[in-house]
């Protein structure tokens, strides 16, 4: 597979990787004096680079009893004897540099895996990640925790999750359904495929997050391998798992996107909270990547689907303003500011923007929180605001309108209780 990897080269001539587009065009798109020739040497040079390297135009070679697994390795040596000035990075002598980093490998990455690091590897162990499986008398149905989906699968699929889940390795479960075989079909079965099925399976649900490499999978013993394994990340499967609360709710929110965690980290901070009971009690409130963006989940049901970052915060504030209120409450998105220097005390902003419930903030020399709950006459409940120790009593409440080309009446106040402004 071809990739195009965008970069910058800095002042010290360090590249920046930017994006990398698999398959990209290979067409000439610019005009001749606009780079149009450059252009065209640049891709026929690298598209007969491509040709001679993989050996499109030679004769295919092999002995006609070879094996498929040998059949795999003399492929890739011949296309390592044509590299020219190409460095070969996957695959290499030491799988334990990039096996790990696949969500699993495939049959043919492991043989070639076996092939060059020149000794036996022991097998990945898979282990459940946002599935669940359900048995029945009939079949095996798998739970996708994320998108609360359900999945069935067939006899063979159902014999392949139930003996990954327990433990066993891509080719001991081939091992069993090519027993199996031998025992219902009339002639012998050929194992490759029955292989290949069993590695592309797994693959296909790590791909889709249904199962994980297990943390204690060991690509080898070697002394480089193991320095390799100790110096490697070991990175999270959720980035983020902290409980919240929005009125009389509380949930458990778990967020495995880094740069999403950090995009909703100021908003959740205010609904934040230290004490709560057992946090697999409580609802859960799964925000996943999907294709494209992200998709938001509370107790199995999906509340939002494929939006973009920018759009997560306010989806995830709106979310927590659905569940805040009990029986006998309003909830209502405005803002809450604290008057500085009285207790219990607070001005209400029923609408302007985000711009100016800052400004105030920064006038007034106080906090300012977002949404809130109308309970009892004139007195309201922050949702997303620390430490105001409860309901507080509502002094005024600031409408903001355009401004009058009259100068006398450019200021004007009214004092309203909370039903009248609500009116």
């Amino acid at each position: 597979e071809l990739m195009g990897i965008d970069c910058l080269i800095d002042e010290d001539l360090k590249p920046w990787v930017l994006e990398c587009n698999l398959s990209p065009s290979l067409e000439v798109c610019a005009g001749p004096e606009s780079g149009g020739r450059i252009e065209e040497t640049i891709k026929g040079g690298l598209v007969a680079d491509l040709v001679e390297l993989v050996g499109l135009n030679r004769p295919i070679k092999g002995e006609p009893d070879q094996s498929p697994e040998q059949q795999v390795i003399q492929q890739t040596r011949e296309e390592l004897s044509r590299s020219g000035g190409f460095r070969n990075l996957i695959p290499g002598v030491a799988p334990s540099r990039y096996l790990p980093y696949m969500a699993l490998p495939r049959l043919e990455d492991w043989v070639l895996a076996q092939s060059l690091s020149g000794k036996p590897l022991p097998q990945p162990a898979m282990e459940r990640w946002v599935a669940e499986e359900m048995v029945t008398d009939e079949q095996v149905l798998l739970y996708d925790t994320r998108l609360g989906h359900f999945s069935a699968l067939n006899e063979t699929a159902s014999v392949i999750w139930l003996m990954a889940t327990e433990g066993a390795g891509p080719d001991a479960i081939a091992s069993t359904l090519l027993e199996s075989a031998l025992h219902t079909q009339a002639g012998p079965p050929d194992a490759w495929p029955i292989r290949q099925q069993v590695w592309d399976t797994l693959a296909d649900w790590a791909g889709n997050r249904f199962l994980v490499q297990a943390s204690d999978s060991q690509f080898g013993d070697g002394q480089g391998e193991q320095a390799a394994r100790e110096e490697r990340p070991q990175l999270p499967v959720t980035w983020l798992s902290t409980v919240l609360q929005s009125g009389r709710a509380m949930v458990r929110l778990q967020v495995d996107s880094m740069p999403l965690r950090e995009y909703i980290h100021p908003m959740i901070e205010r609904f934040h909270v230290t004490e709560h009971p057992a946090p697999d009690s409580l609802p859960e409130l799964c925000i996943v990547r999907d294709a494209p963006g992200y998709t938001m989940i509370l107790d199995g049901e999906v509340v939002v689907s494929r939006r973009p970052l920018s759009a997560m915060s306010e989806a995830l504030f709106t979310c927590l303003m659905r569940e805040a209120p009990g029986p006998g409450d309003i909830a209502m998105d405005a803002s809450v500011l604290l008057m500085p220097g009285v207790a219990d005390q607070a001005v209400m902003v029923a609408a302007g923007g985000q711009d100016l419930k800052e400004s105030l903030s920064s006038a007034l020399q106080t906090t300012v929180g977002r949404g809130l709950l109308l309970g009892a006459y004139d007195r309201v409940e922050p949702l997303a605001m620390p430490a105001t120790g409860g309901s507080c009593f509502v002094s005024a409440i600031l409408i903001p309108a355009p401004l009058s080309q009259n100068p006398t009446t450019r200021i004007a106040a009214r004092r309203l209780t909370v039903g009248e402004a609500l009116q």
